[in-house]
């Protein structure tokens, strides 16, 4: 029964990556990508995000990010349009259904459109960063990670948010709202150690070594504190194709990978523009498949003034301090290479 069980399952599969294939359309931009071990190409999987795009490129092609794959997922504005007309860009489009094959929309559009280098895996109201990132691109990065043999680099999903009301970011465009959204909470948030037990997504990190203990997983923070939702903040969206790794395999995650001795920072935007729309559209077109906006938009149903400031918020000056206030950790040579202060964590670190 296991055997027919097990042949079952893999014909199933065979079937829907050869549907997904079939439905997988090249629109515009070069067929494919062929990286330098220090180059670092860009994937978004997208559904309407003519609000972020263009300031998500902005921002990436600023610290070096110059090549970009884009797959749209049933896009009913801009998306491609704007995609489309951006230089060194792949813009496939794929209108499955979302939910049952989310996993192929990463991880089999990341293996026919690119080989080699490395992948920055977004979201669309995602904007990567690191220390000196003004100053270091990119490619510096992995170039170090490239000596080290790293191949995976944990950033923490900080979840940015204005100093009032959420509603005042409502007519910004997404480069204003980011501007606007310069604070922070570290509260309500559980440390798991990289290599320990962790709710949900121990499997796919069984998959990989971790070169420095001092590289957690975190849950929790100022959502939790809002809306009640358990989500995890961790992610891997810098990772490197090498043999053995499944990259975007998991929302979250690649297994197959080597994680380096810091991590980064996704500065999360989710408030900004017309978030409560976007949230009753994923309901929607999701259903309870996802508590997180279904969470968000009942909350805001009964304050529609609503705003995440607590007593315990701080204001974003610079991605050193959350080294320095323990949301972010870095080894003794990852400090060096990046300009950080030797190690202690301050008082009052969360």
């Amino acid at each position: 029964m296991k055997l027919l069980a097990s042949l079952q399952y893999r014909a199933r599969q065979w079937r829907e990556d050869r549907r997904f294939h079939a439905a997988l359309t090249h629109l515009a931009g070069p067929a494919h990508f062929e990286l330098a071990d220090d180059e670092v190409c860009g994937f978004v999987l997208v559904h309407d995000g003519a609000y972020h795009l263009p300031y998500l490129f902005e921002w990436h092609r600023a610290r070096g990010v110059d090549k970009w794959i884009v797959i749209d997922n049933a896009s009913n504005d801009a998306t491609r349009e704007i995609v489309a007309a951006q230089p060194n860009t792949i813009l496939a489009r794929c209108d499955l259904p979302y939910q049952q094959y989310e996993r192929r929309l990463r991880y089999l559009s990341l293996k026919r459109f690119a080989r080699g280098g490395w992948r920055l895996i977004l979201d669309a109201d995602e904007l990567f960063d690191y220390p000196q990132s003004d100053r270091l691109s990119l490619s510096d990065v992995v170039r170090r990670a490239n000596a080290q043999g790293h191949s995976a680099v944990v950033a923490q999903m900080l979840d940015m948010f204005p100093k009032g009301p959420l509603a005042e970011l409502g007519d910004m465009d997404f480069r204003a709202a980011a501007g606007r959204s310069t604070h922070y909470d570290l509260q309500n948030i559980d440390r798991y150690d990289y290599a320990g037990p962790k709710p949900d997504i121990e499997y796919w990190l069984s998959h990989n070594s971790v070169s420095d203990p001092g590289v957690q997983i975190l849950f929790g923070g100022v959502r939790r504190t809002v809306f009640g939702e358990t989500c995890c903040l961790s992610k891997h969206p810098l990772v490197r194709d090498v043999p053995g790794a499944r990259l975007g395999w998991h929302p979250h995650l690649s297994p197959g990978l080597r994680v380096a001795d810091y991590s980064a920072v996704l500065r999360h935007y989710k408030f900004t523009g017309d978030f409560i729309g976007r949230e009753r559209e994923v309901v929607e077109r999701l259903g309870a498949t996802n508590d997180g906006p279904r969470l968000r938009v009942a909350r805001y149903l009964q304050e529609d003034r609503l705003a995440l400031c607590q007593p315990s918020s701080r204001r974003l000056d610079s991605v050193d301090d959350l080294y320095a206030n323990g949301f972010l950790y870095a080894s003794e040579p990852a400090r060096a290479f990046f300009g950080l202060a030797p190690g202690a964590v301050l008082d009052g670190a969360a």
